[in-house]
């Protein structure tokens, strides 16, 4: 089921379970990574991946995150995938509800809202993180120093691959942040971005 049908069950271990069919069907077929679980809080239905997400609820989103993490891995002796958590964050809060606009919040919100699930499921042992495509306060995810340096690597520890959204760099001049490419993978590498997906 979607994310967000699954999230209505309330159910961690079919969640768990879900994630570990998903990871030994994926593995069979060579693969070894995977780019889930999506955990945005979302909170305005105008949003067109609502449906992705688990829904409003952060402490929801936080129990599904482990579950679906643990269910990803597997146990270790079978079937697992590398859990990349995706999209950090606050990329479930677009302004008006338009996909890749800006996310707009205070300190507060974000880190009572929007980054808790995220840590629950790098808490779980997710390998990679997925930058989000949106600003965030002004400065697009995959750049911002505060989101991916100060909260993500330093107090939060976390030194698995940090990677951006599809063709995310990109975006950084169609928001007006960057000049070029060229200026958006410099200012990437200071933000310790290890990894664009384009």
């Amino acid at each position: 089921p979607i994310n967000l049908g699954l999230s209505c069950s309330f159910d961690m271990e079919l969640c768990e379970k879900c994630a570990a069919m998903a990871a030994k069907e994926a593995s069979i077929d060579g693969v070894h990574m995977t780019l889930a679980p999506m955990l945005d809080v979302s909170r305005d239905a105008r949003w067109g991946r609502v449906m992705e997400t688990s829904g409003e609820d952060t402490y929801l989103t936080c129990k599904i995150a482990k579950a679906t993490t643990r269910g990803f891995h597997g146990d270790g002796k079978s079937y697992g995938l590398g859990v990349g958590c995706k999209h950090m964050a606050g990329y479930g809060a677009p302004e008006s509800g338009k996909d890749y606009n800006l996310s707009d919040m205070s300190e507060v919100t974000l880190r009572e809202t929007y980054l808790p699930p995220y840590k629950a499921s790098i808490d779980e042992g997710a390998l990679l993180v997925m930058a989000g495509q949106q600003t965030l306060n002004g400065i697009p995810c995959v750049l911002n120093p505060h989101l991916m340096k100060d909260i993500l690597r330093d107090e939060w520890g976390f030194d698995g691959i940090v990677i951006s959204d599809y063709n995310c760099l990109a975006s950084t001049v169609d928001h007006g942040y960057c000049e070029n490419h060229k200026q958006a993978v410099e200012l990437a590498m200071k933000t310790e971005v290890n990894m664009e997906m384009a």
